[in-house]
């Protein structure tokens, strides 16, 4: 008769425990995107189908999705939660585009990056 190396019962599931809660990690990161997205939709207060307009419009530029991303993961990161708090960080970010020339231009407006990113969320979202 062939032995059989059997894992105790506690390993296994100690194992299985440890495995589920690594997995459901990367899983959180969507929850707090989701976040960020709420507090931008309250931020555009009705002008979202415009930004949508604006912002797939910037996304068909190369690169632009992964920037967009890029912003999203950085308003998560820094705690940007609320219209306000991401109005204030804006604020900021649009005076520097601007002064730095890094501008966005969709039929004759032109937006600072950070204005043209938010719109490229709300598209993606």
């Amino acid at each position: 008769m062939e032995s059989r190396n059997h894992m105790p019962r506690r390993a296994f599931l100690l194992t299985l425990a440890a495995l589920a809660f690594g997995l459901g990690l990367p899983f959180a990161k969507p929850a707090a995107r989701e976040g960020v997205v709420h507090a931008l939709r309250k931020l555009m207060q009705g002008k979202v189908a415009a930004a949508r307009y604006i912002g797939n419009s910037y996304l068909s530029e190369p690169r632009h999705r992964q920037r967009a991303m890029q912003t999203l993961d950085e308003f998560q990161r820094l705690g940007l939660n609320g219209p306000a708090e991401i109005a204030a960080h804006l604020q900021a970010r649009r005076q520097r585009d601007f002064s730095r020339g890094a501008i966005f231009v969709q039929d004759g407006w032109v937006f600072a990056d950070i204005e043209a990113r938010i719109c490229a969320i709300l598209a993606l979202a």
